[in-house]
């Protein structure tokens, strides 16, 4: 006879139901007795709905061929303390947030009660047991508990919580039948290796566990052949399958996948972990892990497998899949008796821990970083692409002038391990575009100003054009577009407009000339002036070399231009030379008021006007896929207009002057990203770059053990 020594013996998946049933139930009215007192404002589902789901259930087991249940005290009382556990769970936790399992602490509850669990089938929000049975519990995990051949009693509940009923269904095994089962269990897929071996971390395991033993008076375990076959298929069907639970993809409790592989010793266990790639890792998780009781006390289950005197054997699985988020999955199962002891492979094949470049991405001529961790005895290290041996060292600068796959092969007398790396090289891209010609500014109305301007070139290609009125960024629009309309105007009033093009790496151009327009009064205006244009021609000069200012004002009286220009009512244009970078005012009044329009003529060489320097204050890897970023503004005589974020080199992003934080949403995990900022101004001026501040993502999220 074999019993559950206090392993965790299976835990199956649940759904959420957004579909409340409305059909009546048809029970026998039944009498249970509560063992448990509800906590304030919950209460229980009726008696006919609780027993009519056991029902159901034994019901569903008939027509499938399997035994059927009896209602179990121990495993009713598990039933209602683990009802009243998932209601406040669901109070606390929104279904499908990160981490949420609401399964959690289900084989601690049934471990502090004496009962021995086999899985556990959570529903809420419909009251009808034959939908919960026929069409919620459907899947291939519910299935699992509800046909659990290894069960021969189960506890059901239900509970009413804000209203909506919460139900569990806690199969289990009386103690004078744990370990048969009514039917013969499923078919074990074949063993691997009649003899199967440890890699070298599962073997740096083994030591590590009878180290902990020995440290706690506890004799050392030895390796089991069936034990270890039976583990590594668990951790090899895990990582196939990308899942995370006791119960296996045939549906089997621990319990009766060890019997199909041979071992039919009592007492024995299982611990389970994912996330973890190292053997220190794995072992300090089984040790710290909480596993709390029904009453919230850390149960520590994972350590007490471990430090179970009872056990003498082991086996040791580990298995690596890409396409789950946890990457590695660990299985240990323990036994009383040793029936085939194996000694570990003495000179195990090495294991590539992780090899990566950082970063992954360059530009031609710039380096990256490979980067490597190899557990196990090493003989030679090696790359490929002509460099050779690496051994005796962790890392390797190289420069690739095309997008390359780099091999690392890692040998010893017992095998051989590779991995891959590769480097994607772009091209260099520091040209920005040229500066796009602005060919009109007109006021269509008094609620539009139409603009149309001539292409930008680009080495590579422009993405897109910037438009900028009164020097603040207000739309951007696609590389091919070459006129906008702007529908936010106001009547009566003068706009100055701009345009830069930009390219796919971030090069921004200078800003094309400026055009300034003023948009028509509208009918309850009067005789107030109108001013159809003011520009300055060229709007960009050396130091000495003069600029043409003209206009075109209807309805004025007097027409003035400041910065000592002065009265020019009877004139459509001015010559002017500054010395330095300055913008005209142009003034034109009559008996209803004023209008007023303003254009700039940029000095090149003129000092005073470069952007003083950002100050990056914080970078932070706020998860695995996002850095967050803050600094200061930065100050100018004509005004900031944008700042560049730089990450290793190179523009990822161009903000407005009113961001003074940024989220990179870009970033890969367990990878190293240098940031700095620059800004820039609407002559075209870049201020020097920031200070750098050097950030590492965090690697792979990690599951908690089992």
């Amino acid at each position: 006879m074999r019993k559950n020594s206090g392993g965790l013996s299976g835990c199956s998946a649940f759904l959420f139901l957004t579909l409340i049933s409305t059909g009546e139930l048809g029970r026998a009215q039944n009498s249970i007795t509560h063992q448990i007192a509800l906590p304030p404002g919950d209460s229980w589902c009726a008696d006919d709905m609780i027993i009519g789901l056991f029902n159901q259930i034994n019901s569903f087991r008939a027509q499938h061929g399997v035994a059927s249940l009896s209602m179990d005290p121990l495993g009713t009382k598990d039933a209602e303390i683990r009802a009243t556990q998932f209601s406040a769970y669901m109070a606390t936790h929104l279904p499908n947030s990160p981490g949420f399992d609401p399964h959690q602490g289900y084989d601690t509850t049934a471990a502090s009660l004496g009962y021995q669990i086999i899985g556990e089938n959570l529903a809420f929000v419909t009251p009808d047991p034959n939908y919960i049975v026929y069409v919620v519990w459907q899947d291939s995990l519910h299935l699992a508990a509800l046909l659990a051949t290894g069960a021969n009693v189960a506890g059901v509940s239900c509970v009413y919580s804000n209203g909506w009923p919460y139900w569990t269904y806690e199969p289990g095994c009386s103690a004078n039948f744990c370990g048969h089962s009514s039917l013969p269990p499923p078919t074990s897929p074949p063993t691997p290796n009649p003899t199967p071996t440890l890699d070298s971390e599962e073997s740096a395991f083994l030591t590590l566990i009878n180290n902990y033993r020995s440290q706690n008076g506890l004799g050392p375990l030895q390796v089991s052949a069936t034990l270890q076959a039976a583990s590594q298929w668990m951790s090899n069907d895990m990582a196939s399958k990308n899942y995370f639970s006791h119960i296996d993809s045939f549906g089997r409790s621990t319990d009766a996948r060890l019997q199909a592989f041979g071992y039919t010793y009592a007492p024995w266990g299982e611990n389970l972990a994912a996330g973890y790639s190292d053997a220190a890792s794995n072992l300090a998780a089984w040790q710290s892990a909480c596993d709390p009781d029904a009453s919230g006390t850390c149960a520590y289950a994972h350590r007490r497998n471990m430090l179970n005197s009872a056990f003498v054997a082991i086996g040791i699985g580990r298995a690596y899949s890409g396409n789950s988020m946890y990457g590695w999955y660990w299985t240990t199962d323990f036994g009383g008796y040793l029936d085939k002891p194996i000694s570990p492979n003495p000179n195990p094949a090495p294991t590539i821990v992780g090899f990566a470049a950082n970063p992954p991405k360059i530009a031609s001529g710039q380096s990256t970083m490979l980067s490597w961790s190899i557990s196990g005895a090493i003989v030679s290290v090696t790359l490929d692409n002509g460099i050779g041996d690496v051994s005796g060292i962790t890392s390797k600068a190289v420069s690739p002038t095309q997008t390359t796959t780099y091999t690392l092969t890692a040998t010893n007398g017992g095998g051989t391990a590779t991995a891959h790396a590769t480097v994607t090289v772009t091209s260099m891209d520091n040209q920005p575009p040229t500066p796009p010609v602005l060919n009109s500014a007109s006021a269509k109305n008094s609620n539009e100003v139409d603009l149309t301007w001539s292409a930008s070139s680009d080495n590579v290609g422009v993405t897109g054009y910037e438009i900028f009125r009164n020097s603040l960024p207000v739309a951007s629009v696609s590389g091919t577009s070459l006129s906008w309309a702007d529908t936010s105007v106001s009547a009566n009033t003068t706009y100055n407009y701009a345009v830069e093009a930009f390219d796919a790496v971030g090069n921004h151009s200078l800003l094309g000339n400026s055009i300034t327009v003023t948009t028509p009064a509208s009918l309850r205006s009067g005789g107030a002036p109108l001013i159809s244009f003011f520009t300055a021609n060229p709007s960009t000069v050396s130091a000495g070399e003069a600029a043409t200012l003209s206009w075109s004002v209807s309805g004025a009286t007097t027409i003035t231009i400041d910065n000592g220009v002065g009265n020019v009512s009877n004139l459509t244009l001015k010559s002017v030379a500054p010395i330095q970078s300055t913008t005209y005012t142009l003034t034109a009044t009559n008996s209803w008021g004023s209008a007023t329009a303003v254009a700039g003529v940029h000095v090149n060489g003129s000092g005073g006007l470069t952007p003083s320097t950002p100050t990056l204050l914080s970078v932070l890897a706020r998860s695995s896929s996002e850095v967050d970023l803050a600094w200061t503004g930065s100050t100018d005589k004509a005004g900031v207009t944008r700042y560049q974020i730089l990450r290793n080199g190179s523009v990822i992003a161009t903000l407005g002057v009113s961001y003074i934080a940024w989220s990179d949403t870009t970033v890969s995990s367990n990878t190293t990203y240098i940031y700095d900022i620059r800004a820039y101004d609407s002559a075209g001026n870049y201020s020097n770059p920031s200070n750098s501040i050097q950030v590492t993502t965090p690697g792979t999220p990690q599951r908690p053990p089992r």
